[in-house]
């Protein structure tokens, strides 16, 4: 069954959405107000090398690149005269760089004027330039992430990230409720959200849609998760570190079923290998404390106690010395 659906951002974002998505988090000031800005497009999430620009070496300008700039004294910017500023802006004007980020000491009104000048957007942030690259960037690279949505319930169970997966109807929802009513969380039902980040893969869901930290359960209809079980029932994301397929218990193959998992099974997820359990389903399961138990499993194998590890080496150990065991001697015969 095919879970995935593929999210695309290959034209960038605007300038406008940019500032407006940043709102809040990091604060920034439009200082030339140049007519069509906003729908200037970047399209690239790491900022330029200021430097290179500052040795005319443009081989390294990314189009659609941003550039921050540090207005603080002895700063090389901040050193520098109005005719050479000019001069600067004279060399990259070719470039197309949707905007500058100025952080620091708040520019004089004829450098923006120079800005204005060539056609380069101006904004400007009250943060030091360390911490306002920092924000931007995390950003920019959650929004140019490679995104896929698939069709599932994120749970978080004892820290644990366990995107549950099955065919529509197999019970996803009321496991989760199950799960819920054992004080875990809820991330996203329905429909999750992925996206890599570094070694990672996070989830979460449309947090900004009116059907946020809801579950819809057959014959009841939608129910509001927050309002039922509280904030500390919810999260707005959560590292993926589990896949779990729930499967109807009649279309196992019994004789090729791997019970015992003598070989973990993963999943290739954004490139990036995921454990994964395949649970059948029948009527007389407690599913939820099963999930449990695989998030308690997962923790233990973190932590090198795995069952499975810890099996083999006492069955390597037996089989270079048969003994019998002394306590069997003194059991209790009942």
């Amino acid at each position: 069954m095919d879970y995935l659906y593929k999210i695309n951002n290959n034209n960038g974002i605007t300038i406008k959405q940019f500032v407006s998505d940043l709102e809040g988090y990091e604060t920034l000031e439009d200082l030339t107000k140049t007519s069509g800005t906003g729908k200037r497009r970047i399209r690239y999430p790491e900022f330029g090398s200021l430097g290179l620009l500052f040795l005319k070496f443009f081989k390294n300008h990314v189009s659609g690149q941003i550039y921050l700039l540090e207005n603080r004294k002895n700063s090389y910017f901040y050193s520098l005269s109005f005719e050479e500023k000019k001069r600067f802006l004279e060399s990259i004007k070719h470039l197309n760089v949707p905007l500058f980020v100025i952080c620091g000491h708040k520019p004089l009104k004829r450098d923006v004027s120079l800005f204005r000048e060539y056609n380069f957007p101006l904004y400007y942030t009250r943060d030091k330039r360390k911490d306002a690259r920092d924000k931007i960037e995390r950003y920019l690279n959650f929004i140019f992430a490679k995104k896929i949505s698939i069709h599932g319930v994120l749970m978080d169970v004892f820290g644990i990230g366990i995107l549950i997966r099955g065919k529509s109807g197999i019970g996803k929802s009321e496991l989760a409720i199950d799960l819920l009513e054992k004080r875990h969380r809820l991330v996203a039902d329905d429909l999750v959200i992925v996206h890599r980040n570094g070694e990672f893969i996070t989830g979460y869901g449309l947090n900004n849609s009116p059907f946020a930290f809801h579950i819809e359960a057959r014959g009841v209809g939608l129910i509001n998760i927050k309002n039922l079980f509280g904030v500390e029932a919810i999260r707005v994301k959560k590292r993926v570190e589990i896949i779990i397929d729930l499967v109807s218990g009649d279309k196992i193959d019994n004789a090729n079923f791997d019970r015992i998992r003598v070989k973990p099974q993963f999943e290739n997820l954004l490139d990036l290998e995921i454990p994964k359990y395949t649970i059948p389903v029948t009527y007389s399961k407690n599913l939820a404390n099963l999930i449990e138990v695989v998030a308690l499993t997962h923790i233990a194998t973190i932590m090198g106690q795995g069952a499975v590890d810890a099996i083999n080496e006492n069955i390597n150990k037996s089989q270079k010395k048969q003994v019998i065991d002394k306590y069997f001697f003194i059991a209790d015969d009942e």
